[in-house]
């Protein structure tokens, strides 16, 4: 489905035509995303996370077979795929946890008032986290973040910083300092 050799289409069509090999590639694939999605959500156990898996797997198998996914491109799948996993994880969570309300990160609507200023906290700290760093990081950081092309971040690094780096060097630089961010937001100590 989503990491094939063959077009996204072709898998898409080999699936509803029950070839075996098209699914078991949709299968892994989508395993690796579900992996990923539900890597984050730590509030959830073992099992927890495998019925939010499989559950999302089947109806995405069924949306497939039906014909109803209509993602062009790979991004547009691997997109569509985090969202069912993710549904599924809620509804994971609310089956076995009646009237308990959802943790933040399985939350789409707004933050509670109390939420709203434990966010209001880590934003500033995270804030302050970002401005100790160096302009250069600064602005390779805030640029990925407004989805500016690695291509023109690194060609403003040269001409702004006089720092030469290429642009798979560019993409390593905003992957550490977002494991940064994200290691210190999930700990919410040291620098």
């Amino acid at each position: 489905m989503l990491r094939s050799t063959s077009s996204l289409g072709e898998l898409l069509e080999r699936c509803r035509e029950q070839d075996e090999s098209a699914w078991a590639e949709f299968r892994s694939s989508f395993h690796r995303i579900a992996l990923r999605v539900l890597a984050r959500f730590r509030g959830l156990s073992r099992l927890e996370k495998e019925e939010a898996e499989d559950t999302a797997r089947v109806a995405v198998a069924i949306e497939i077979s039906e014909g109803r996914v209509k993602a062009k491109t790979d991004g547009e799948a691997v997109s569509y795929a985090r969202t069912v996993v993710t549904n599924a994880a809620r509804d994971v969570w609310r089956r076995r946890r009646p009237g308990a309300p959802l943790p933040m990160f399985l939350r789409d609507g707004q933050p509670s008032p109390l939420d709203r200023a434990s966010v209001a906290a880590l934003l500033r700290r995270t804030k302050e986290l970002i401005d100790s760093w160096s302009a250069e990081n600064r602005f390779v950081f805030m640029m990925k973040l407004e989805n500016v092309s690695t291509l023109a971040i690194k060609e403003d690094l040269e001409r702004l910083f006089g720092v030469f780096l290429t642009p798979e060097a560019v993409d390593v630089r905003f992957f550490r300092l977002r494991a940064v961010v994200r290691e210190y937001c999930s700990k919410g100590d040291a620098r």
